[in-house]
């Protein structure tokens, strides 16, 4: 799968950003869900690889669902569904790209 420019949260169209993120030992963020900026950022580090990118925009997605629905997930229940559902996707050798 193919990370996105944009994905469709709610009727509303983010866009997905890439940015270069220095990261430290404490600092374990790869992304960020802004609803004010209707955008996902992405970092685009190259010591971040590939699945670990595409794990975080889906991660970055469910938390633009979880606000738009109102649903109250904390972050250790956005995280334990974004892994399960990127390796369920992953287990089906879904492409989005066509």
């Amino acid at each position: 799968m193919k990370i996105p420019k944009h994905v469709t949260i709610g009727g509303i169209k983010h866009t997905v950003k890439r940015k270069i993120t220095p990261h430290t030992s404490t600092d374990v963020c790869y992304g960020k869900y802004s609803e004010s900026k209707s955008s996902i950022t992405i970092t685009s580090s190259r010591n971040v690889g590939k699945e670990k990118k595409l794990r975080t925009f889906i991660h970055e997605v469910l938390h633009g669902i979880n606000e738009d629905r109102n649903i109250g997930l904390e972050e250790n229940q956005i995280d334990c569904m974004s892994g399960g559902l990127y390796e369920s996707m992953k287990s089906c050798k879904l492409n989005f790209s066509e």
